[in-house]
């Protein structure tokens, strides 16, 4: 999903890109829904328990714990976003993978925006030797429209003086 965001600061105009991953379910619906199912598996498990089998226990937690652990690195990467903000005089490109974060600024006058379309499209920005990949939580043609706004802002930018 991209969401652009364009307003006047004192400092002349600046566009803001949120790239962000289509996620069905918020990290608190995930819980909700594991926490769900964890009641569910306990009342089967105890009714298995009141009939004497009580092998069932042991797979109920094994199978609780699986669906744990993938909904928990599902949770932990629903969150991952990009963020590219172009300001008076820089590109800021915020990223959040998992746990990780990390900042890039680039010099706004000297930027460019490659396109590589082979195998699939893949997005970068270029600044006096410095590469930094944009756009991998988004789908192909969201790439490519973000490509062409961002290379419109940066020309606006560069007329306006921003």
């Amino acid at each position: 999903m991209v969401r652009v965001d364009e307003s006047n600061t004192a400092s002349g105009k600046q566009w803001t890109w949120m790239l962000r991953r289509n996620c069905a379910l918020t990290p608190r619906q995930v819980g909700c829904v594991y926490l769900s199912l964890v009641a569910a598996s306990v009342l089967v498990a105890a009714f298995c328990v009141f009939r004497g089998a009580w092998m069932v226990v042991p797979f109920s937690v094994i199978e609780m714990t699986a669906v744990g652990v993938a909904l928990l690195i599902y949770a932990r990467h629903a969150v991952d976003c990009e963020r590219v903000s172009l300001g008076a005089d820089a590109l800021l490109i915020e990223a959040v993978d998992g746990n990780r974060r990390s900042v890039t600024r680039l010099d706004s006058r000297v930027v460019r925006v490659v396109v590589e379309a082979r195998p699939r499209v893949e997005v970068s920005v270029v600044s006096r030797g410095e590469r930094v990949a944009v756009g991998r939580f988004i789908g192909e043609r969201e790439r490519s429209r973000f490509a062409r706004e961002l290379r419109q802002a940066l020309s606006m930018a560069a007329r306006h003086g921003n």
